[in-house]
């Protein structure tokens, strides 16, 4: 199986996420897809640690396989989006620890990640 998107590692290592007071936003998409059929498959993110200023809400949508090397590449498969929603007034930092299990084709990898978040 390959990854679905790399949007948990991108977003949390990269660079802080800016949310806008009082708003929703994607911070992040989890999943797999299996590179023989090009269905989706992979576990729910787990949330190691809440934000502390906020809400999360997980979702299943669809997304576009972004990976140019799979076979799957632009089709549509499933994966969790995670939402972030800050607490009513609140404005400064937060941040929330995910994790989410990805197959290497032979085994479950537990990949945890950390996403600072800046609201404003």
């Amino acid at each position: 199986m390959a990854a679905l998107m790399t949007t948990m590692a991108s977003a949390a290592q990269a660079a802080e996420i800016v949310v806008a007071a009082g708003s929703e936003r994607r911070i992040a998409r989890a999943g797999s897809v299996n590179s023989r059929t090009c269905l989706s498959s992979g576990k729910e993110p787990l949330v190691v640690r809440p934000p502390a200023h906020g809400r999360l809400a997980i979702r299943m949508e669809e997304a576009r396989i972004g990976n140019r090397n799979s076979r799957c590449f632009g089709q549509v498969a499933r994966a969790f989006a995670v939402y972030y929603r800050p607490n009513p007034g609140y404005r400064g930092q937060d941040s929330v620890t995910l994790s989410d299990l990805v197959n290497n084709g032979r085994v479950d990898v537990r990949n945890d990640r950390t996403f600072r978040l800046s609201v404003r």
